[in-house]
């Protein structure tokens, strides 16, 4: 059985970097990650939920709500 591939848009901090470059794998999962800017990240997901996993703005989110 193959893995899981999500797409996975993210900062670059340095709590995402070990994701990016595989030193941390997700069980199951073949991660397409993407590292953004916030303001490219939010656009892209809220107008063309262009990911399966990514970081929001949490006042954006609470107003399209």
């Amino acid at each position: 059985m193959s893995d899981l591939t999500l797409s996975l848009a993210m900062g670059n901090y340095d709590r995402t970097r070990a994701i990016v470059d595989g030193r941390v794998k997700i069980d199951g999962v073949d991660p397409v990650p993407m590292l953004l800017s916030p303001e490219e990240m939010f656009f892209r997901a809220f107008r063309h939920q262009a990911f399966d996993i990514s970081e929001l703005s949490l006042s954006s989110y609470s107003i399209s709500v």
